[in-house]
């Protein structure tokens, strides 16, 4: 009973490996190397799904469907004070004068003209 159990599962093993010409195998590497930065970059839970479908699709044949699919946590964006009105949303308060066009004065006063 134990070795069929090691060959069933040696099979499945198999079965991975060769899927898409090794393709499965692949994308679910890739999807777990994205979810592990997430991870660490965020020190949020992640996850990876490999989803194995299988349909009857004549006799003694099977359709195998694979799907792989992962949760990467993602940085939370900070909230930021912003200022609205009937024309939409502004990060400078719109109702304040800007300092955009004010133009730099000489602080040296200059020499008027004696008449």
């Amino acid at each position: 009973m134990k070795g069929d159990k090691i060959k069933e599962l040696a099979r499945f093993e198999e079965n991975l490996k060769t899927y898409g010409i090794g393709g499965l195998l692949r994308r679910a590497n890739r999807k777990q190397q994205e979810v592990l930065a997430g991870v660490l970059e965020t020190g949020k839970k992640g996850q990876l799904t490999i989803k194995i479908v299988y349909q009857p699709s004549g006799m003694n044949e099977v359709a195998v469907t694979a799907e792989v699919s992962a949760k990467v946590p993602e940085r939370s964006l900070d909230s930021v004070k912003m200022y609205a009105d009937h024309r939409g949303l502004f990060e400078d308060n719109p109702d304040q004068m800007n300092f955009d066009n004010i133009r730099q004065i000489d602080d040296k006063p200059k020499k008027v003209k004696e008449m």
